[in-house]
């Protein structure tokens, strides 16, 4: 049998929700279609449906399914079909609960993206490789195999520049948002690096970290291009979760000195929607005892229990036995 057509296949995923063969019938029907030759026309999209759309856990990792689907691509230099095949494999092999099976299969997904002669293949294939990870709950081993992956391409291409841009979001995916940033900083191509900043901070933003919007102004802070990082900048300025995080807004409106009209518009959204944060912006630059005196107490006082909610109580007290 044929697969299915990828409009067909994703609306099966939709309205069946207690199915959970679908994945593996459409890749053992693309296996024997790789075997046979006779991929259809819509082979590539069918894939690419399956990485994207059909890899929950609704789906089990079966892994003989996917063990005679890595053998078709066994000493293969990848073709489209191939490649898009060879990602739907490494899209939910980390899933797997047999940790022995788990990594012999990576091992060998390892060794044939690194075997890829063309450049661009080769990193596409590891970056396959980088997002199948973000996916597994075993965080040691998923670093130790990021790292792994980093350094076995470096050994054959120093421009790593895709590479680590993928395991960036790996890290991402995963929750881990420093050992994201720290490895988007070593992305050596500006452009790669930049895409992958961007990618990062609209990421972070749809997250519901009490510092994301700390984390998506540090992002974007990284970007190369002054223009393009102060339009990204004021944008974050009218993000409804600033008027939140008065660090943020502090951060931000520092950022912004540079470019006083984009600065002004921001400060003036912001107060327009809390006015009582219209002394907030006297904390940006260097410490002013009578700006600070300024300030409105019920300001201070938000902003202390956002920042050290731990010991609000007490700095509380302190603050009323010695008022400015």
């Amino acid at each position: 049998e044929q697969p299915l057509p990828p409009e067909t296949l994703v609306a099966l995923h939709k309205h069946m929700p207690k199915e959970t063969g679908l994945r593996d019938n459409t890749i053992v029907a693309l296996t024997r279609s790789i075997s046979q030759d006779t991929v259809p026309e819509w082979g590539e999209k069918t894939a690419k449906a399956l990485r994207e759309a059909l890899n929950d856990t609704r789906y089990p990792v079966t892994s003989s399914v996917h063990d005679d689907g890595l053998a078709v691509l066994s000493n293969q230099q990848f073709t489209a079909i191939l490649g898009h095949f060879f990602g739907v494999l490494c899209s939910g092999h980390a899933r797997s609960s047999d940790t022995e099976w788990r990594n012999h299969f990576h091992s060998l997904l390892c060794g044939l993206a690194l075997s890829q002669k063309e450049d661009s293949v080769r990193n596409q294939a590891l970056s396959d490789i980088s997002t199948g990870l973000a996916i597994c709950s075993d965080e040691v081993w998923v670093q130790e195999r990021l790292d792994y992956l980093l350094k076995a391409a470096a050994e054959i291409d120093p421009d790593t520049s895709a590479i680590y841009a993928a395991v960036a979001y790996a890290h991402a995916v995963g929750g881990r948002w420093d050992e994201a940033r720290e490895t988007v900083s070593g992305i050596a191509s500006p452009t790669i690096r930049d895409d992958s900043l961007k990618k990062l901070c609209e990421m972070v933003l749809n997250t519901i970290l009490s510092d994301k919007m700390q984390r998506a102004i540090a992002l974007t802070d990284m970007l190369s291009e002054p223009l393009g990082r102060a339009q990204k900048l004021y944008d974050i300025g009218f993000h409804d979760e600033l008027l939140e995080d008065l660090v943020a807004y502090g951060q931000l409106v520092g950022l912004l000195t540079e470019f006083p009209e984009k600065q002004k518009e921001v400060v003036a959204h912001v107060i327009k929607r809390r006015p009582d944060m219209v002394d907030v912006l006297p904390l940006v630059g260097e410490p002013d005892d009578e700006k600070l005196k300024r300030i409105p107490v019920e300001v201070w006082k938000d902003a202390i229990q956002r920042v050290a909610p731990e010991s609000y109580a007490e700095i509380l007290r302190l603050l009323r036995e010695h008022s400015f």
